[in-house]
């Protein structure tokens, strides 16, 4: 018969919504004893991509259109319910993710805002607070290379169970 074995892998670097990401203690690999081919497993990859965005949207740079997509798609919003809720026309929105236009502040404070509140039920472990959010001075310059984010899988108690949930690890 077939056996598999798994291994918990004490790093794995990734891409996730475009940013680099390490993540620690985080990915079984699976490997197959008689032909050798292995497979990765990322628990909850949801909620990471969920922590992922919370993590970006917490950082004080200035989101790029394809990170207002991104963060946009992450939320499971369709570009019109976006920019309603935003309350900008569907054409500002889409300039905006076009990299066309820039987001004014008080726009891009109310896009991290509702990112926060949306996906923070997906991503419980990752702390922030709105008051800073609001009061965050954001620089209009943009990077010019994107630390790598550095997670890991903790278990976190939700309705009596517990799940697999993405927190911020200590860097090296």
């Amino acid at each position: 018969g077939t056996a598999l074995s798994r291994m918990r892998l004490a790093t794995y670097d990734d891409t996730v919504l475009q940013m680099p990401v390490r993540l620690v203690n985080s990915v079984d690999r699976f490997t197959c004893s008689n032909c050798g081919h292995s497979l990765d497993v990322i628990a909850n990859q949801e909620g990471l991509i969920a922590a992922v965005a919370l993590c970006r949207i917490l950082m004080p740079q200035k989101l790029l259109g394809n990170e207002i997509r991104l963060l946009r798609k992450t939320m499971g919003m369709k570009a019109v319910e976006l920019a309603k809720k935003l309350a900008v026309t569907p054409e500002t929105m889409s300039r905006w993710e076009n990299g066309a236009e820039v987001l004014s502040a008080q726009a891009e404070r109310n896009l991290r805002i509702l990112v926060a509140v949306t996906l923070q039920e997906k991503a419980p472990a990752i702390d922030f607070s709105l008051p800073d959010i609001m009061s965050m001075e954001v620089n209009p310059l943009i990077p010019a290379n994107t630390e790598t984010l550095w997670l890991e899988a903790v278990r976190v108690k939700a309705d009596a169970k517990k799940e697999t949930q993405y927190d911020k690890a200590e860097a090296a």
